[in-house]
C-alpha cells in the first residue's frame, strides 16, 4: 500500500495458485438405470486432482475527498488461462455388469476428460462509503465480474455467465469495542447466455449412438446475498 498524498492511497495485492482435490460420488440415475438386467451398482467414488484456483491480482485506488467521504475503484484479474482442462478419475473399475459395460465403453481410460480452455478475466469494483454520524457510515458498491468460460466449452457443471453485483452495506461503532457491519448483494446475469450447439462439451453430453447432438442452451440466473459481522475488541 502506498499513500502518495493525504487524500489518496493506492493499493496492490498479488494472491498465487491455490492447489485443491476433489473426492466424492459419481450417481448414475435415470429411467431404466435401476431395472437393467444384472445391475448391481449404480454410485462410483471418483476424484479430481490439481482443480485449481489460478492466481490473481488486484489494484486498487481510495479518495477521500472528506474525512467522512471515501471513493474507491479496483481492478482484479484473474489468470483463469491456466484452466485449460478438468479430469474425473474413477478411483475403482467399474462393476461386471451391463451398466459397468456402458462406463468402460465409454470411457476406456476410466477417467472423464472435459475441454475448458477458460480465458483471463478482468474484473471492475467500485465503492463509496459515507460516515454519515460517528456511529453510523454507509456504503454502496457495484462490480462487473465477466465469465471466463468461452461458448464452446459452456456445459452443466459451470453454467456461468456475465454478472453484475450491486451491494448496500453499513456499518454501527458502538463504543470502543464493539462494531456491526452488515451487507446486502444482488447479482444478475448481464444478459441470456445462449449457446446455439457451439459447445462441444453440451453435445457430447447428449450425443445419441455415438452421434454427438445440437445442443441450444438460454441460461440466466440472480443471486440474493447478505451477510453480518460482529467485531470486539479487546
Amino acid at each position: 500500500m502506498f499513500k502518495p498524498i493525504e487524500t489518496l492511497t493506492l493499493g496492490l495485492t498479488y494472491r498465487s495458485q491455490a492447489d485443491t482435490d476433489f473426492d466424492g460420488d459419481l450417481d448414475l440415475d435415470g429411467p431404466g438405470i435401476e431395472a437393467l438386467p444384472g445391475e448391481s451398482k449404480t454410485s462410483y467414488d471418483i476424484s479430481m486432482d490439481d482443480v485449481d484456483h489460478p492466481d490473481q491480482v488486484q489494484f486498487g485506488v481510495r479518495y477521500q475527498p472528506h474525512n467522512r467521504i471515501s471513493l474507491e475503484a479496483d481492478v482484479v484479474w484473474t489468470n483463469w488461462g491456466t484452466v485449460d482442462e478438468q479430469t474425473v478419475e474413477f478411483d475403482e473399475q467399474p462393476a461386471n455388469d451391463v451398466l459397468g459395460a456402458i462406463l468402460r465403453e465409454n470411457y476406456p481410460s476410466g477417467k472423464i476428460v472435459q475441454e475448458r480452455d477458460w480465458e483471463d478475466t478482468r474484473q471492475i469494483r467500485v465503492g463509496v462509503e459515507w460516515k454519515a454520524t460517528d456511529i453510523l457510515t454507509l456504503r454502496g458498491g457495484y462490480f462487473y465480474d465477466p465469465s471466463p468460460i468461452p461458448d464452446d466449452t459452456f456445459d452443466i457443471t459451470w453454467p456461468d455467465a456475465d454478472k453484475k453485483t450491486y451491494s448496500l452495506g453499513f456499518g454501527l461503532n458502538l463504543g470502543e469495542s464493539w462494531v456491526v457491519d452488515g451487507v446486502f448483494q444482488y447479482t444478475m446475469t448481464e444478459q441470456d447466455r445462449q449457446i446455439g450447439g457451439e459447445s462441444t462439451n453440451l453435445n457430447h453430453t447428449y450425443a445419441v449412438s455415438g452421434n454427438n447432438g445440437n445442443v441450444g442452451v438460454d441460461a440466466e440466473g440472480e443471486i440474493f446475498g447478505y451477510g453480518l459481522t460482529v467485531s470486539y475488541k479487546f
